[in-house]
């Protein structure tokens, strides 16, 4: 599974004066989410003749679209809020892939085992292999997810080498790992190696 990078969301703090020694502004987030950001309130220290400073948000979830306030809440002696522009909307948009990230464990897999077993009503006894496809979810798991799965034949016939998969996986909200399971036919004919495809085709948010 990938690991999520951590994303830094900048705000510039512009004095409407120069500095002149040094001042501390105070700041917060409305509404505060440790969830979401590493700080949600803390100091800025301007020092004599800077023209500008900034307060570096970390946010390394994945997230859905969400909106928040970055409002200077104080400053010390020698300095005084402007009565405007002391609030900056904030908009995180959905990021990390909050819905997660879809990929099957294994690129290619090979069939070494054969097993019996009986279809009723007719009775009737194939020798069986089945190969086990894992898909993962990684980065966000928010949300339930349709995932469409898709056999292709190559030398492999679906319903004469392989009986085909469910077309759909769904993921409910928090899941992050499916089976997949594909039976083999053997029809007792002399042949090399045959293959066939699974290919994820289409990733369906439901709910929304």
């Amino acid at each position: 599974m990938s690991s999520l990078e951590n994303l830094q969301q900048n705000i510039m703090v512009l004095p409407s004066s120069a500095i002149s020694g040094e001042v501390t502004v105070s700041w917060r987030i409305v509404p505060p989410s440790l969830e979401e950001f590493a700080e949600t309130s803390g100091k800025l220290t301007m020092r004599d003749g800077q023209s500008a400073a900034v307060v570096a948000l970390n946010d390394d979830l994945p997230e859905e679209k969400r909106f928040y306030e970055f409002q200077l809440t104080a400053v010390s002696e020698g300095g005084v809020l402007s009565e405007v522009g002391t609030t900056a909307n904030i908009t995180v948009v959905a990021s990390d892939f909050p819905y997660g990230r879809f990929a099957f464990s294994q690129e290619q897999l090979r069939v070494a085992e054969e097993v019996q077993k009986s279809f009723p009503p007719s009775g009737k006894t194939l020798l069986l292999a089945q190969v086990n496809l894992t898909v993962i979810r990684s980065g966000g798991s928010l949300g339930r997810v349709r995932l469409c799965l898709e056999a292709v034949s190559g030398t492999a016939a679906a319903g004469t080498d392989f009986l085909p998969p469910p077309a759909q996986l769904l993921f409910e909200a928090g899941e992050t790992v499916k089976s997949v399971h594909i039976e083999i036919l053997d029809d007792s004919l002399p042949e090399g190696p045959e293959e066939f495809s699974l290919v994820m085709t289409e990733v369906e948010l439901l709910g929304r």
